[in-house]
């Protein structure tokens, strides 16, 4: 929400009292809404929209947020997602590529089909909404690739979060 973690902490810890009466995600929500005045689900989903966050700098908290992610869809089986830079590592992925360079001629191609602008994909490229997890490896192989391309590599992860895209065609 563009909170600083150290605020969040903090916030959580005020509200463990309350929390140790009733442990639960509701108990959370109700706690962290309530009493300490957290943003809501409306304004958060704005904030996944259209807030540049899916930077270079912050993909150790981008990978946690898509763990996070992976946890609630996948519950037990959920992958642990673990980050770095070995083949078999997960990295961010931007979808839309983030290159300075343009997102290559693949997606400018099917921009123009979608009846899109570029510059309404430069604008949405460092949301959270534009970015998912692969391996290193994969991550690597899909590069600058056409939607359709990086599908490919989205249903091999096996991961709930990546799911969602095999049904879309844009």
């Amino acid at each position: 929400s563009g909170e600083n973690l150290q605020n969040l902490r903090a916030s959580v810890l005020q509200a463990v009292p309350e929390l140790s009466k009733n442990v639960s995600i509701k108990q959370l929500d109700i706690a962290l809404r309530t009493k300490l005045r957290q943003q809501s689900d409306s304004v958060l989903k704005n904030v996944i929209a259209h807030v540049s966050c899916a930077k270079d700098d912050n993909s150790a908290a981008i990978i946690s947020i898509l763990r996070g992610i992976e946890r609630q869809l996948r519950k037990e089986s959920a992958h642990s997602i673990p980050q770095g830079s070995a083949p078999a590592a997960w990295q961010v992925e931007h979808i839309y590529p983030q290159s300075q360079k343009g997102p290559g001629d693949s997606w400018i191609s099917d921009i123009g089909k979608w009846k899109l602008s570029k510059e309404n994909y430069d604008q949405l490229k460092w949301t959270l909404g534009n970015v998912t997890a692969l391996t290193s490896k994969a991550n690597q192989q899909a590069g600058q690739k056409s939607f359709s391309d990086k599908k490919v590599k989205f249903k091999e992860s096996h991961l709930g979060i990546n799911e969602d895209f095999l049904d879309r065609n844009r």
